[in-house]
C-alpha cells in the first residue's frame, strides 16, 4: 500500500489528507483538512528509519506531554498517533515562513527583530523547561514566524525517538539526535542527560546567525562543523557588526560556551537579558499628556482605584488582589494571546498599550480596539464559553499587567459589588467607543473619523504607529498622512 494511503487509514476519518508540503528535513509533510472544525492543519510523518524502534506507547507518551504546553510561542499538538509502523501527529497549519526562510532571503536580520524572535522563543523554552520539557531541536526550521512573530514547534520529537534502552541512537549523520550546528557539545558527545542548557545553545546559535548573517561555526563538511565547535571560539558579534549592542553581543557568547555549566542558568534568565536589551534599543516613544498615565504609580492601587474609583477598600480587599494578580511584563511586539487559543486569563493594563486585532482569510489584519493603561486585555467571551478566540492581543510597546486567572477573577467580582461595577463600567466604555467607531465608519469622512479619534483621544494620535492607526479608522496611511498635513496646515 502506498504511503499515503497507509497515513490516511491511520489517520481515520477526522483528517483528509489533500497534498504533500515540501519536506521538513528527514520528515514527510502533509497538508490536511481536520473534518469536524473545517479547518486546514498540517500532519508531519516521522522518518520510519529513526520511528521503527520506538514503541506506540513511549511516542504516546512524549507527546501527551508535549500536548499539555499552553503557550503563545509554542505550536501544539493538535492529534498524534502511531500505527502500522507510523508516526505522526497533527499541527495547527502555519500562514507564513519558518525562520530558516528568512533566513535565505535576509541576512542579517534587522537587530530589533532578531533581539524580539530571540526572545519569544525563549519565553517559549522557559515555559517548556519549566514543564521539565527539552526540546532539543532547537534550529530556524522549527521556528515558524506567524504575522511577524516566532512560535516554536516539534517540542518532544527529539525525545521520543531517544532510546529508551540500549544502543546509542543515531541520524543519517552518525550523530545523536538533532541538528548539526545547533546540537550543544553535550549533545555531539552523545551524553545520555542532556538538560534544557542545550536548548540555550541551540538558542545562541540561532542568535549569532540572525545578528551576524553566518552560522558561528562553519565547515565544509560535518566533521570540520564538529572540529569547529569543539576548538575554535566565534568571532565576537560586535566585530562583525559593530552596530550590535556589547550587552546582547555578551549574552549571545555566553549562550555559545562549551560546558553547559558557563551558559545563562535558565531561559527565565535569557528572557530578561533579552527584554533589557529591547528596552535599551528600542526607540522611545512620545511622552503622552494624559494624565491618568501611571508613570510611577503603585500598580496595585491604580488597579483598585480603577475597580472601586469612588470607595476606600478595605486592607483586607486590597491584601487578598495582591495575591490573585500577578505581574507580568511584555516585551514590544509579544503576543498576549492569539486567535484559536482559548482565553484562561484576564489583565489590566498598568504600564504600556496592546493592540487587538483580527486576520482574515486572505491573510489582511483588521485592528479593533487599543487597549492603555486602566484597560483590561482577555477575551471574556472566549473564557465564558469556552470558544477559541477569534483575536489576537499584541503589545505595541513595553507593557505591565496585572494577570487574573479567569475562575479567580469571576469570584473576585462576585464577591465585591463595587468592583464588579467598576469592570464592567471600564467594559461598557469600550462597548460604546467600538459602537461610535462603526457608526462613524457608515456615516463619517475619513477625515472626520481622524478629527473624532483626535479630539477623544489626543494622548494616542502620535503614541499610537502610524500604519495600526490608518487601520483602525479604516483608510490608507497615506490617506492618514495627507489628512494630517492638511489639518495642520489649517
Amino acid at each position: 500500500m502506498p504511503l499515503q494511503a497507509r497515513l490516511e487509514h491511520a489517520l481515520g476519518d477526522g483528517y483528509a489528507l489533500e497534498r504533500e508540503l515540501t519536506p521538513g528535513g528527514m520528515s514527510r509533510l502533509f497538508l490536511a483538512t481536520e473534518r469536524a472544525l473545517e479547518r486546514p492543519v498540517v500532519v508531519k510523518l516521522l522518518p520510519p528509519e529513526l520511528a521503527n524502534d520506538v514503541s506506540a506507547e513511549r511516542f504516546r507518551r512524549e507527546m501527551l506531554v508535549t500536548a499539555r504546553l499552553q503557550h503563545p510561542h509554542i505550536l501544539p499538538v493538535l492529534h498524534a498517533g502511531a500505527q502500522d509502523g507510523l508516526h505522526f501527529y497533527v499541527m495547527p497549519f502555519v500562514r507564513g515562513e519558518s525562520l530558516r526562510a528568512r533566513l535565505e532571503r535576509e541576512r542579517p536580520v534587522p537587530i530589533a527583530d532578531a533581539v524580539r524572535i530571540l526572545g519569544e522563543v525563549a519565553d517559549a523554552l522557559a515555559c517548556a523547561h519549566e514543564a521539565g520539557v527539552v526540546h532539543r531541536d532547537v534550529k530556524p526550521e522549527n521556528v515558524l514566524l506567524q504575522h511577524g512573530h516566532a512560535v516554536l514547534a516539534d517540542f518532544g520529537v527529539a525525545r521520543a525517538l531517544e532510546p529508551s534502552s540500549g544502543g546509542d541512537r543515531l541520524t543519517s549523520t552518525g550523530l545523536g539526535i538533532g541538528t548539526l550546528g545547533y546540537m550543544a557539545p553535550e549533545q555531539v558527545a552523545g551524553e545520555r542527560e542532556v538538560d534544557a542548557r542545550a536548548d540555550l545553545y541551540a538558542l545562541g546559535v540561532m542568535g549569532y546567525e540572525m545578528l551576524a548573517g553566518t552560522q558561528p561555526f562553519a565547515g565544509s563538511t560535518p566533521m570540520r562543523v564538529l572540529a569547529a565547535q569543539l576548538t575554535e571560539i566565534p568571532r565576537p558579534l560586535d566585530e562583525l557588526r559593530p552596530e550590535v549592542p556589547a550587552a546582547l553581543a555578551t549574552l549571545v557568547a555566553r549562550l555559545l560556551q562549551r560546558e553547559p555549566s558557563a551558559r545563562p542558568a535558565s531561559a527565565r534568565e535569557v528572557l530578561r537579558a533579552l527584554e533589557e536589551s529591547a528596552a535599551a534599543t528600542a526607540r522611545p516613544g512620545p511622552a503622552a499628556p494624559d494624565a491618568k498615565r501611571p508613570a510611577q504609580r503603585d500598580p496595585y492601587e491604580f488597579l483598585l482605584a480603577t475597580l472601586a474609583p469612588s470607595d476606600r477598600v478595605p486592607p483586607e480587599t486590597a491584601a487578598r488582589m495582591r495575591t490573585l494578580f500577578v505581574p507580568r511584563s511584555f516585551r514590544k511586539g509579544q503576543a498576549y494571546q492569539r486567535a484559536g487559543e482559548v482565553t484562561t486569563h484576564g489583565a489590566f493594563v498598568v504600564r504600556g498599550l496592546f493592540r487587538w486585532y483580527s486576520v482574515d482569510a486572505n491573510g489582511n489584519e483588521s485592528i479593533l480596539r487599543f487597549s492603555e493603561e486602566g484597560a483590561w486585555v482577555g477575551d471574556l467571551q472566549s473564557f465564558s464559553t469556552g470558544n477559541p478566540t477569534p483575536y489576537y492581543i499584541v503589545a505595541i510597546e513595553p507593557s505591565e499587567v496585572l494577570m487574573i486567572d479567569g475562575h479567580s477573577f469571576e469570584r473576585m467580582l462576585e464577591a465585591s459589588p463595587d468592583q464588579g461595577r467598576g469592570f464592567r463600567m471600564g467594559l461598557q466604555r469600550s462597548r460604546d467607543a467600538t459602537e461610535r467607531r462603526m457608526a462613524l465608519y457608515l456615516h463619517a469622512s475619513a477625515e472626520e473619523r481622524y478629527a473624532d479619534y483626535a479630539e477623544r483621544y489626543p494622548w494616542m494620535v502620535d503614541r499610537v504607529p502610524q500604519h495600526m492607526l490608518a487601520s483602525y479608522l479604516g483608510m490608507t496611511p497615506e490617506t492618514l498622512s495627507r489628512i494630517r498635513r492638511k489639518l495642520k496646515e489649517r
